[in-house]
């Protein structure tokens, strides 16, 4: 429902002024060194490798005799990456042309699917993580993890110009 919401305000023809100050803001703090170090974090967002992720969790977790846990790690992931292509042909944005963009980058840009993939996969990740868990701490750190790994490959997204921050964040609500 969120997404929902989200996307009736911020999904127009013309990129929202945040969409726009958000990417011209990403030319300021641009390194070579931050760059690269983005360029490789985003890479935990790609399909092969959350798909290869998820794999070897529900592969571990069926070793424990977890079935439902190795199920639900599969079906976020999977569901995730399946989904992707359909809301991104049904919302048909354009990727960003504000800033030059750091990576090429194919297909539409609405939602990030890297936020999608990764949210499905690292939250779920972390609910089932959680079930193993002996103490509060461990659970905190564990949802720290997995928002952390969230944020960040959002966050390079819009870095590296490829997505603006709206099409993050709603990969991030509908990854939730």
């Amino acid at each position: 429902i969120l997404f929902l919401i989200f996307t009736h305000f911020v999904l127009t023809p013309e990129p929202t002024p945040a969409d726009v100050f958000a990417l011209r803001s990403m030319i300021a703090v641009r390194s070579s060194a931050l760059s690269r170090l983005l360029e490789t974090l985003t890479l935990l967002g790609t399909t092969p490798l959350i798909l290869l992720q998820s794999t070897v969790a529900a592969l571990l977790l069926k070793s424990r005799d977890d079935l439902h846990s190795a199920i639900q790690i599969m079906a976020a992931s999977t569901g995730a990456v399946l989904l992707t292509e359909l809301t991104k042909r049904i919302f048909a944005r354009p990727r960003p042309t504000v800033i030059p963009a750091l990576m090429h980058a194919v297909g539409y840009a609405y939602p990030s699917g890297h936020s999608f993939a990764t949210t499905a996969t690292y939250i779920t990740l972390a609910l089932i993580l959680c079930r193993y868990a002996t103490s509060p701490l461990q659970r905190v750190l564990v949802f720290a993890a997995g928002f952390f790994l969230t944020g960040v490959v959002a966050f390079s997204r819009v870095y590296l110009g490829v997505h603006y921050v709206s099409d993050a964040i709603s990969g991030i609500l509908l990854g939730v």
